[in-house]
């Protein structure tokens, strides 16, 4: 903790809570905080209830930037957060945007995040070998973010790209992670899945048990 004390890092803890969040996704969440609180780095909680999606990141960034944090650390009420992924995700240099691996079940096992082929995203197929791997966009459930990036992207941060067809109002292919990512390659930074930390999406329906020191994941169908 000294040491990222003496660089000056500060992280914004920042969980976009829509709905509710599941019993053991919330245990993962407060283990996390406290302990990297105690033992790795200052961190500022910013949670933020009610809003939708993109409205409520923007509100965690700029409550991070008026806190005056080096980085941004997006860890969802959907996420069960591992223990070592904050630490492990402040080890990269030079990344504008670096998430853990997020899995979901339904309709199958798959890896969330975008990898461009052929003109469309396509899921991402890591190994899971603890490598670092650049992707096209990735998901924000587990993710830093270096805050310097924030002021490049401008407000609003994130964004739900829609149009309105007569009263319905229809929703593009195309989320605020999405978005967000693809503007930061535009603008030149780097956004990249560490498979050396494995984040199960969902309200308790899997249990992915990495070990830091081998980087290699055990899965739990609950």
């Amino acid at each position: 903790m000294q040491e990222l004390e003496r660089k000056g890092v500060k992280v914004g803890l920042g969980t976009p809570i829509y709905e509710s969040i599941h019993g053991t996704n919330h245990i993962s969440h407060v283990k996390a905080m406290v302990n990297w609180t105690q033992y790795l780095c200052e961190t500022v909680l910013l949670a933020v209830c009610g809003h939708g999606t993109a409205e409520s990141r923007n509100a965690i960034v700029e409550s991070s930037l008026e806190q005056k944090c080096t980085h941004t650390f997006f860890m969802d009420a959907t996420c069960d957060i591992p223990l070592h992924a904050l630490p492990r995700l402040l080890g990269h240099k030079g990344i504008a945007v670096i998430s853990g691996v997020i899995c979901c079940l339904a309709p199958m096992f798959e890896q969330k995040g975008g990898i461009m082929t052929n003109g469309e995203y396509a899921a991402p197929k890591l190994p899971f070998d603890g490598k670092v791997y650049e992707v096209d966009w990735c998901p924000l459930g587990c993710t830093l973010i270096d805050n310097s990036w924030f002021y490049k992207v401008g407000r609003p941060y994130f964004l739900d790209e829609s149009h309105e067809l007569g009263r319905m109002r229809i929703r593009q292919n195309k989320n605020h992670d999405i978005s967000f990512c693809e503007t930061i390659k535009k603008l030149g930074g780097k956004v990249c899945i560490d498979t050396g930390v494995l984040v199960p999406h969902g309200f308790g329906a899997i249990k992915i048990a990495p070990d830091p020191e081998t980087t290699k994941g055990r899965i739990e169908v609950r």
